[in-house]
């Protein structure tokens, strides 16, 4: 039994990032993985996302979507309409992830980015994937979070994992 594990990053290009961990093992599966992509705008997204989550149907699945924050940058944004596109594209995975009976969390990136930084990814054989997208990387980010702190996978940086 494998738990499929998704991270986005929503927006207008959306990374993705993909991986199964075996039950109760920290490993991660090579048939799932990783799988790491940019796509500008949505059409690519909702194919790609319900593809992963129909090829893992039976088994567990989690999906970590960065949550959109509105803040002072985000206020002042010269492009409005982005962050509702991405709001769009917040709500269109929940809706995804509920269609296949995928767990569905949503984290802002002030809580992942300290926590999943680029030397965890590296520790738990994700970052390379990642290499020249920058939005997969942090869909990456959100899938580790999500996979530790919902107690699928052990801390790659904790003493435990290193012995």
């Amino acid at each position: 039994m494998s738990t499929l594990v998704i991270g986005v990053d929503p927006g207008g290009t959306t990374g993705v990032f993909a991986f199964a961990v075996l039950s109760e093992s920290d490993v991660v599966v090579p048939f799932l993985g990783p799988v790491a992509a940019q796509i500008r705008g949505w059409e690519g997204v909702e194919p790609l996302l319900t593809g992963l989550l129909n090829r893992t149907k039976g088994e567990r699945q989690l999906m970590a979507v960065e949550d959109f924050v509105i803040g002072g940058r985000t206020a002042r944004s010269a492009h409005p309409a982005a962050g509702q596109r991405t709001r769009i594209l917040i709500g269109t995975a929940r809706e995804i992830a509920a269609d296949h009976g995928a767990e569905f969390h949503t984290r802002p990136a002030a809580t992942v980015k300290p926590w999943a930084t680029d030397k965890r990814l590296d520790a738990a054989g994700l970052l390379a994937a990642t290499r020249g997208m920058p939005h997969a990387r942090d869909a990456a980010r959100q899938a580790l979070y999500a996979a530790v702190h919902s107690g699928l996978i052990r801390d790659p940086l904790s003493k435990a994992t290193a012995s």
